[in-house]
């Protein structure tokens, strides 16, 4: 049995054992107690977090932690295909866009940007992707026209 696989075992078993002790003691608590649990277990290494997370549903937080855990870990076309899946949410298309501008894509990035930016309407750090991505495709003015007034804004 590997590492990965007995690791995976056991947080199971804890996370049954959790959801049992939780139903017992308070039955209406006992699935954000579980999440919470889950929550904790996100915090640690990449391997880690794609045990977890590889199997059953996830919610978009997750779904963007383990693509993020994918792209660390070289596996592009899984990344890719994990947040295409939830494209629809603004922190996932960030992520799209920053693995694209990151594999040199700048053209696609702006495209992810774009979409992130319609649901995320005034996140700094979303503003400056987009800004860099549109400098690196060729669109300056743009860039400009962008990142100016946050330049203002913290000088």
């Amino acid at each position: 049995m590997t590492g990965a696989s007995l690791w995976q075992r056991q947080l199971s078993v804890v996370c049954c054992a959790l959801l049992a002790v939780c139903t017992a003691i308070d039955p209406l608590s006992a699935s954000e107690r579980l999440n919470q649990a889950k929550r904790e277990a996100l915090v640690g290494e990449h391997a880690e977090v794609l045990a977890l997370l590889k199997r059953g549903p996830r919610t978009p937080a997750e779904s963007q932690r383990y693509s993020q855990s994918l792209i660390e870990l070289g596996r592009y076309a899984q990344a890719h295909k994990v947040l295409k899946s939830c494209s629809k949410k603004w922190h996932c298309a960030q992520t799209l866009g920053s693995m694209h501008y990151a594999l040199g894509d700048a053209r696609s990035a702006v495209k992810w940007f774009g979409r992130a930016m319609k649901g995320a309407k005034g996140n700094l750090r979303l503003q400056v992707q987009m800004g860099r991505a549109l400098y690196a495709v060729g669109q300056a003015y743009k860039a400009r026209k962008l990142l100016d007034p946050l330049a203002d804004h913290y000088q």
